[in-house]
């Protein structure tokens, strides 16, 4: 990490004297930024991909849950009362 930071150190110092080494540079950075912004983008739609599977199999097994036990959906369950002592 050091060898890398140390060389941008180097080419930033010198492109006013080596116009080639800072175009290379430019040209490297800007690689990896569009990579880095592909990456962004299908990290986001895995995840939302994920996300979604993820809420079907818990609708999945709450239906289940409730066709087992005989009940309604969680939001229509009673309330239980407290017990008085």
């Amino acid at each position: 990490m050091l060898v890398v930071l140390r060389s941008f150190c180097a080419l930033t110092r010198r492109k006013k004297t080596d116009p080639g080494g800072h175009v290379l540079s430019m040209g490297a950075f800007g690689f990896l930024g569009y990579w880095v912004y592909k990456w962004e983008v299908r990290s986001e739609e895995l995840l939302a991909q994920k996300r979604a599977e993820i809420l079907e199999r818990r609708k999945k097994l709450i239906a289940q849950a409730d066709e087992s036990s005989g009940m309604a959906l969680i939001g229509d369950r009673p309330l239980q009362q407290p017990l008085s002592s």
